[in-house]
C-alpha cells in the first residue's frame, strides 16, 4: 500500500478517497451494521462510512418472475436492494444498482463517528472491526437475454411504488448500472362517494378496487388490466341492471337506456378496458396477432377505472 493510503487512523482511507472507490472498485460492495443500520461501502478489508444513503428493498415484476421469490429476508434486512445514486424529483428518474445478500462479515473500517468500534492495526495504520451484513452488487444476469425489461417495485408494503427500467449500462468495472423512472404508485384511484352508490353494489365494488389497487403494486400488466375489467363488470353490471352480464353486454345494455342510446364517455372507457382484456390470452394472442397487454396498457386501463367512476359521480376526482 502506498503512503497515500496508510499512516495514522485519521487519514486512513480519508485521503484520496474518490481515488480508492473507483480505482480500487470499491462500490462493488456494501455493509450493514446489524444493531446500529450504519452503511459502509468499500469491502471486507477496508470500508468507509456513507452518509445520506438511499437503500430500498426491491422486487422485479414481469413475466417470469416469482414475486414470492424476493421477499425473503437475509436475517433481519431483506435479502434484495437497491441503492440510488441519483434521483430527480421532477422527471422521477432514479439512478443506482442493485444488490444481493452474501454473508456476514468482519469489516475494517474508517468511521470517525462510532468511538464504541476496537481499533486495530491495519496496514501500517489503524482501522475498526466491525460485523457487518455484506451486499454485492448482481450482474442482473437474469436480464442479458430480456427482449422486454421487468419493471421494478421499490419498498415495502403498504408504501410501495413502481419503476420501469429505461436502461441498463454497464460501467468499466462491469457493474450493471439501472436507470429508472416512475410508472405507477398507490393513489391511482379516486375516493368513492358511499353514498351515492347502490347499496347492494357497494361491497362488491370496493372488493373489486380493493384488489385492483394491490395488483397495481404487485402484478403484472395482464393482471392489472383483468382486476379493471372485474371492477367495470360490477359498475356496468349494476348500471344495466344484470350483475350477471360480462363486461361487453353490460356496457351493450348501459348504452341501451342512454338518450338516442349513444355512446359516452362512460362507456367507450369500459369498452376500451374490454378490448385490452383479450390481449392477457396466450390463444388470443395467436389467433389474431395480438401483442400482450404493456405496462401503458395497464395504466391506461386503471385511468379508466378513474374516468367511470368520476364521470358517474361515484367517485371524487
Amino acid at each position: 500500500m502506498s503512503q497515500e493510503y496508510g499512516g495514522g487512523y485519521n487519514n486512513y482511507f480519508n485521503i484520496g478517497l474518490v481515488k480508492t472507490l473507483t480505482e480500487f472498485n470499491l462500490d462493488n460492495y456494501i455493509g450493514i451494521a446489524k444493531y446500529t443500520g450504519d452503511i459502509y461501502q468499500g469491502d471486507r478489508s477496508h470500508g468507509v462510512r456513507v452518509e445520506s444513503s438511499i437503500l430500498l428493498p426491491y422486487r422485479f415484476i414481469g413475466e417470469g418472475f416469482d414475486p414470492e421469490s424476493f421477499d425473503k429476508d437475509f436475517g433481519s434486512l431483506p435479502f434484495y436492494i437497491f441503492k440510488e445514486d441519483f434521483f430527480d424529483p421532477i422527471t422521477r428518474i432514479k439512478r443506482g444498482c442493485f444488490y444481493a445478500a452474501e454473508s456476514e462479515d468482519e469489516w475494517y473500517l474508517q468511521d470517525n463517528k462510532r468511538n464504541d468500534l476496537e481499533k486495530i492495526q491495519c496496514r501500517g495504520g489503524f482501522a475498526q472491526r466491525e460485523r457487518l451484513t455484506t451486499y454485492q452488487k448482481d450482474p442482473l444476469n437474469q436480464l442479458r437475454q430480456a427482449v422486454h425489461y421487468p419493471d421494478v417495485a421499490l419498498g415495502k408494503e403498504p408504501f410501495l411504488s413502481i419503476w420501469k427500467i429505461i436502461s441498463i449500462e454497464t460501467s468499466i468495472t462491469g457493474v450493471p448500472i439501472v436507470t429508472l423512472k416512475s410508472h405507477r404508485s398507490f393513489g391511482e384511484l379516486p375516493s368513492l362517494n358511499e353514498g351515492v352508490i347502490n347499496i347492494d353494489v357497494l361491497p362488491a365494488l370496493k372488493t373489486a378496487l380493493d384488489k385492483l389497487e394491490n395488483s397495481i403494486n404487485r402484478l403484472s400488466p395482464t393482471d392489472v388490466v383483468d382486476r379493471c375489467r372485474d371492477a367495470l363488470s360490477v359498475v356496468f353490471g349494476d348500471l344495466c341492471g344484470n350483475r350477471e352480464k360480462d363486461l361487453g353486454k353490460a356496457i351493450e345494455g348501459y348504452v341501451k337506456q342512454q338518450d338516442k342510446q349513444l355512446e359516452n364517455m362512460i362507456s367507450w372507457a369500459g369498452r376500451l378496458v374490454n378490448r385490452f382484456h383479450p390481449r392477457g390470452k396466450p390463444n388470443e394472442q395467436f389467433k389474431k396477432g395480438l401483442r400482450p397487454p404493456s405496462e401503458e396498457d395497464a395504466q391506461l386501463s386503471v385511468r379508466c377505472v378513474w374516468l367511470v367512476l368520476v364521470e358517474l359521480g361515484w367517485a371524487t376526482a
